[in-house]
């Protein structure tokens, strides 16, 4: 599996769950109407429990995509300059992401011996503002 294939299909993870409660919603807005279950005939009570049904397998689905890009993730190699890395040492210093890389403001920080280094490669990748307001924008 390769960074594409996972690019692929990372956009369902918030599409999946946003489509089972629209069609939750509508399927209890046209057919089932607030009313009590011993209200129900025989189709809205099947009715009922399809919501049911696609809520499962909505979150069935999202976990098997979020184990399968956990996976994925983990099976990355060590980054090349593990070592170089610069850390944020307090919490004033600003990062700022491009598309080509990232820099910070942060100076190298001396690693304690007990702690291991971290050698899994994380890749952030900026997909839209959210919130652009000025010179604060949130990505």
């Amino acid at each position: 599996m390769t960074a594409k294939d996972i690019e692929s299909i990372l956009w369902l993870l918030p599409a999946i769950p946003l489509a089972a409660a629209l069609l939750n919603g509508l399927l209890s807005i046209v057919f089932l109407r607030s009313q009590p279950k011993a209200s129900l005939s025989a189709g809205q009570l099947n009715i009922r429990y399809a919501t049911s049904f696609i809520g499962i397998v909505a979150i069935a689905s999202l976990l098997v995509i979020s184990l399968i890009s956990l996976v994925y993730l983990l099976g990355q190699p060590a980054p090349e300059h593990s070592s170089t890395k610069p850390a944020i040492t307090n919490t004033s210093q600003v990062a700022t992401a491009s598309e080509s890389a990232l820099k910070t403001s942060a100076t190298e920080a001396p690693k304690a011996a007990d702690e291991p280094e971290n050698k899994r490669r994380v890749e952030v990748k900026a997909v839209y503002t959210w919130i652009p307001s000025g010179d604060f924008q949130i990505k």
